[in-house]
């Protein structure tokens, strides 16, 4: 449990859960926020997964339920890492009327083929952003499906609670029947 809380602000409760099989190739986390506090409350929720070497490197590809003209220019993208190379973060559309988006990394070369599925549905989490970090010596990328902050909408009233729910699956690209996610 953690708790963030302020005098004269917010007092929200965060739960996590996290589900884990034994020998299973899949993690499962659900997340419970509640508002514990005496008046309504924005909130936000934001996941953040880092991707590194060796899974990273020029020949990881993206695929999934996003923007086709991302995944090409991702997959077709300098992914090496460079001295100068500055971070940035770029939103990326999610296929419309997904009730669950998967979004799928691929390293052919790595141990003869990896593969890491993220799957969440995105009533509760309609953003995606992808976050690159393609410099020398830090070097990751990071897929981030959130809930952005919006004082219109995302209020959550004394009492309230809300549930996110995301899957992370490991697996082989050589066997794609493999049961993950």
């Amino acid at each position: 449990m953690v708790r963030q809380s302020a005098v004269f602000g917010e007092n929200l409760i965060l739960r996590r859960r996290i589900q884990i099989e034994v020998f299973g190739t899949r993690v499962d986390i659900a997340d419970t926020v509640e508002n514990a506090g005496f008046r309504p409350t924005p909130h936000a929720m934001l996941y953040h997964l880092n991707f590194g070497y060796p899974f990273l490197d020029q020949n990881t590809r993206i695929s999934g339920d996003i923007s086709p003209d991302f995944t090409a220019a991702f997959n077709d993208g300098d992914k090496r890492p460079h001295p100068d190379f500055v971070d940035y973060y770029e939103g990326i559309a999610v296929q419309p009327n997904q009730a669950i988006a998967t979004i799928e990394l691929r390293n052919e070369a790595l141990l003869g083929g990896m593969r890491a599925r993220l799957s969440y549905p995105t009533a509760a989490l309609p953003a995606l952003g992808i976050w690159r970090a393609f410099q020398s010596g830090i070097y990751a990328l990071a897929l981030e499906p959130a809930k952005p902050q919006s004082p219109e909408t995302n209020i959550l009233a004394p009492g309230e609670s809300v549930t996110y729910k995301i899957g992370i699956g490991i697996g082989s690209t050589t066997d794609p029947n493999q049961p993950f996610l």
